[in-house]
């Protein structure tokens, strides 16, 4: 694993273990419109979704710059519409909760999106810094 993959997952298994440890303390002390019960299910689904997405994002990134970029695009792209894809399907099979998992499926999202993009930005070995120009 790369000097750069390893801090990543590192960090990334962090956010997961604080967020489910947060929602088994702070579930019961959450309104009802913010307490999806289905919580560690989405850690577990935006956590394997982005270490997957990061090891290709990061293969592309050796390859170059113009790679890089439209790989990051592309991948970004898929993951917003398969994102949004599920948000729908759930509030349509599952109205009663859909409010609670669309407002718990944007805060992983954008956490977990966050997380992605900042170590991206300071990582010397990705596509975003490392100065090659082939594609």
């Amino acid at each position: 694993m790369s000097k750069f993959l390893l801090p990543f997952f590192v960090k990334l298994t962090v956010l997961a273990g604080v967020l489910y440890v947060s929602f088994l303390i702070g579930a019961d002390h959450l309104p009802p419109l913010l307490s999806f019960s289905g919580t560690p299910w989405l850690i577990l689904f935006f956590y394997v979704v982005t270490a997957v997405f990061h090891v290709l994002i990061y293969r592309y990134s050796l390859k170059g710059n113009k790679v890089f970029i439209r790989s990051y695009m592309a991948s970004t792209t898929f993951r917003l519409f398969l994102y949004i894809s599920i948000m729908f399907l759930y509030a349509f099979l599952n109205r009663q909760h859909s409010t609670s998992f669309i407002l718990t499926f944007f805060l992983l999202y954008f956490l977990f999106t966050g997380l992605e993009i900042y170590s991206i930005l300071k990582s010397p070995e990705s596509g975003a810094g490392n100065g090659k120009e082939s594609g």
